[in-house]
């Protein structure tokens, strides 16, 4: 076996250059296909990661609409919650409201001074923080607020602050109605929130009173599962027995998105095939050469006692060469290219800053060196079964 494998070696890099050329190709091959693994199920792969992360197991929202997508959300959505909390298989049940509130604070302190600056409040229970990573502080209490750090620092506010905080701007004074005064706690990041958006949190009890929402409405509802208890179970019950809203378990959102992002794994299987055959033809192709250019050699091997297995796994060899020279390289290529263009992707407006388009799962890498072995291999085969069989006397005779 090892003189075999030295013997490949040997027989390719007598063509340097033209060796380089098809590694360089195997090795383009190779990062298209590991980008194509890694995207085909990325998206969605990011999506429950962040949806598990928030240790949530069944989520409630306003019958036939996304979250936040209406300020009216799910009415009385105390009373749901506790209905969820009586129930022994619910450890939590935390509703969530969101509605577009104005501030002003730091540089443009003063309740009728400087321009408002529009934000996305979110409505959380008093001293919990669902959907929220604190970077700095503790949960909010009554007449407190979280701040997310792109509106920290567009408002020149710190913990320990005070900022104005209203529900509409006033066009007559350039301030805002409804408005009311509130202690920043701490800066804390909403997971779904975009890059660059603005953001706070603070007692759902206060933003309804701002709001004058006496149906106490809720956007979302999250529930946390106590024990071994069964999320689809859960949500199943409570969706047989709840008008206004739509009850589901994490796993089933998470395979409704899989199925609306079938265009990137249809996309990834097209061009993921595409280059596993360029791996092929280049294969073919150089090992068709390599063994036309050593015709008469081979002949000369097979005529002093070389076996015709020798032979053929000395050609085989040779492709599993190229294709894992190709590999190894390719694969660092294919994840600094899917780190840029997930940059790219990222940036689109309204994508959570969490999500990522390209995810690199355990068992990824492995594929796909398995499938460009497995190509190199299948490559190779033509072109080793024509030198194990060649034909001895009529080779040699031609070569005189």
């Amino acid at each position: 076996m090892s003189s075999a494998l030295s013997l490949a070696w040997r027989t390719l890099v007598r063509r340097p250059r033209r060796l380089a050329l098809f590694v360089a190709g195997v090795m383009v091959a190779a990062a298209t296909l590991i980008d194509m693994v890694m995207l085909s199920e990325g998206l969605q792969q990011s999506l429950a990661g962040i949806l598990e992360s928030t240790g949530y197991q069944v989520r409630a929202t306003p019958r036939g609409l996304l979250p936040f997508e209406s300020a009216s959300g799910i009415p009385h959505s105390l009373a749901l919650a506790e209905a969820f909390r009586a129930d022994p298989r619910v450890e939590e049940a935390q509703p969530i409201w969101g509605v577009t509130v104005y501030v002003s604070s730091g540089a443009h302190a003063g309740p009728d001074r400087g321009r408002p600056l529009a934000t996305f409040g979110l409505g959380v229970p008093a001293g919990a923080a669902p959907i929220l990573r604190i970077r700095e502080g503790r949960p909010a209490q009554p007449g407190e607020v979280l701040l997310n750090p792109a509106l920290a620092e567009a408002l020149e506010a710190q913990t320990g602050d005070t900022i104005w905080l209203g529900l509409a701007p006033d066009p007559a004074t350039g301030g805002t109605r409804r408005r009311r005064v509130m202690r920043v706690v701490g800066i804390a990041q909403f997971v779904f929130s975009a890059e660059g958006a603005f953001n706070l949190a603070a007692p759902l009890e206060d933003l309804w009173s701002m709001a004058g929402a006496s149906l106490q409405p809720a956007a979302l509802i999250l529930v946390r599962i106590a024990g071994d208890a069964d999320a689809y179970d859960v949500a199943r019950d409570f969706r047989a027995r709840t008008m206004n809203a739509d009850i589901y378990a994490i796993p089933e959102l998470i395979e409704a998105a899989g199925d609306r992002l079938t265009y990137f794994k249809q996309l990834s299987l097209v061009l993921g095939t595409v280059s596993l055959a360029v791996a092929f033809l280049l294969v073919a192709t150089l090992m068709t050469l390599s063994v036309n250019e050593r015709w008469s050699e081979i002949a000369a091997l097979r005529a002093i006692g070389v076996t015709r297995r020798r032979m053929l796994i000395q050609v085989a060899w040779s492709g599993l060469i190229i294709v894992g020279a190709g590999t190894i390289s390719g694969l660092g290529v294919g994840l600094i290219v899917a780190r840029y263009l997930d940059s790219i992707l990222t940036r689109f407006p309204g994508l959570p800053l969490e999500v990522s388009f390209f995810v690199l799962r355990p068992g990824d890498a492995g594929l796909a060196v398995a499938l460009l072995m497995a190509t190199g291999l299948v490559g190779g085969l033509y072109p080793a079964w024509r030198a194990a069989n060649v034909n001895i006397a009529g080779a040699l005779r031609e070569s005189i």
